[in-house]
């Protein structure tokens, strides 16, 4: 990342560069082919190699995830930018206990799903906006089980008169975690508008869940002490970090198959066949998420990532020992690692449901929600909400883009805002 020293007018452009390279998967993936193949091997030069991303993910004294926090506006000690050691594996356990199981979340997102197609449908013009119009209450329809009776309360906003307007309140919570999920990787070169944005999102979101602080603990099933704190700490955690990821992944896999025309027309083929079942039908469930892995594989919504370098570290980059100084910071590049032939047999083919004896290990699957004990804790639930989200979308009519190329998607930084689709 770069330095947040940098000058004002050069963040712009800088920020706005690297959100559209987050978009750009196949430069990405030609890039990391060709540091492959040139063997270029030093700690400036981000990492592509399989091997070398893997043994820096266990390596988690020496690489950090602390390169997180300063791009975390609502809490810098969340989960994910929490330093190893034991009270980080406290925190990870007490959080993957508090989540809503796979099938609460396929069951809600489910439904969720089946309400709002119906309604697309009858849409003016056939025409919707996939990120606001369904992936975002869909995501949230599966989050907000974490929160209990106290779900309700932290959509109307602070205070004992905030029901005034319900909608708005519930339009503004969801602003405000895009707004924070477009902050967490590219933070460090934010223009000051965008930093300023972040922190006030984090204020009131902040807010909401503090004032409910005591029914989100008995929701989350809190079998240790903890106090007030590090319990808002936690559930915003997990807002502003799985509401904004999942949601954009939804985009992503549409996108992906919208690009794959044969496979699109087989699986509506198949989810016209089911109709109302595609939500249930447990064959059809499986093999969405063989297509729901494999697309985000080629489109993984996080495809780089930074670790910080306490103390000088070396590593094995490609043959050649190359020596990380403390202070400095080393580039992942992870949709490198996951088209590496080293992880995964014929990886620029795309097929859904792989053999096991396809891949060097087995876990490589979900290589695209990070590896070993800093894999995302909610990997399944995520799964589970994008598989009910794909169910629906295949029931509509062909999908096809809406309007101009230039105006089909709109960005906010590395987010995903609109994806405009339409339907005959």
């Amino acid at each position: 990342m770069a330095s947040p020293r940098l000058p004002e007018v050069a963040k712009w452009p800088l920020y706005w560069l690297l959100g559209r390279l987050f978009h750009q998967p196949e430069l990405l993936r030609a890039l990391c082919t060709g540091l492959r193949r040139l063997r270029l091997a030093s700690s400036a030069v981000p990492v592509a190699r399989y091997r070398t991303l893997k043994a820096l993910f266990r390596r988690e004294a020496s690489f950090s995830n602390t390169a997180h926090a300063p791009n975390m506006p609502a809490d810098p000690n969340f989960l994910i930018g929490m330093d190893a050691g034991p009270a980080c594996e406290k925190e990870r356990k007490f959080l993957t206990d508090a989540l809503p199981s796979p099938a609460d979340c396929a069951k809600a997102s489910g439904d969720t799903s089946k309400a709002l197609i119906e309604s697309i449908r009858k849409s003016s013009g056939h025409a919707f906006n996939l990120v606001d119009d369904y992936m975002v209450p869909i995501v949230w329809s599966a989050l907000r089980q974490l929160f209990g009776s106290a779900a309700t309360d932290i959509e109307k906003g602070v205070g004992p008169d905030a029901s005034g307007c319900p909608m708005a309140a519930k339009k503004e919570l969801l602003l405000d975690l895009r707004y924070l999920g477009a902050h967490l990787l590219v933070g460090g070169i934010a223009p000051r508008s965008i930093q300023t944005r972040a922190e006030v999102s984090a204020r009131r979101v902040n807010a909401r869940v503090g004032w409910q602080v005591g029914a989100i603990q008995a929701a989350l099933r809190a079998f240790r002490p903890k106090s007030g704190a590090s319990i808002t700490r936690d559930a915003v955690g997990l807002m502003w970090v799985g509401h904004p990821a999942t949601v954009q992944a939804g985009a992503l896999i549409m996108q992906d198959l919208i690009g794959r025309p044969p496979i699109y027309r087989t699986l509506r083929e198949q989810a016209e066949g089911l109709g109302d079942a595609v939500w249930q039908d447990p064959a059809f469930r499986e093999l969405l998420r063989a297509h729901v892995l494999e697309s985000l594989r080629f489109r993984p919504p996080f495809p780089l990532l930074t670790r910080d370098v306490p103390r000088d570290a070396t590593f094995d980059a490609g043959g050649k020992i190359v020596t990380a100084k403390a202070g400095s910071s080393v580039t992942l590049l992870t949709i490198g690692a996951m088209f590496d032939p080293l992880a995964v047999n014929q990886p620029d083919q795309y097929v859904p449901g792989r053999a096991d004896s396809d891949w060097t290990d087995i876990e490589n699957r979900y290589l695209m929600f990070g590896y070993g004990p800093r894999r995302c804790i909610a990997k399944d639930q995520v799964v589970e909400i994008l598989v009910s989200a794909l169910a629906g979308l295949l029931l509509l009519p062909r999908l096809k883009w809406d309007r101009w190329w230039k105006l089909r998607i709109r960005y906010d930084g590395p987010t995903i805002v609109r994806m405009r689709l339409r339907f005959k």
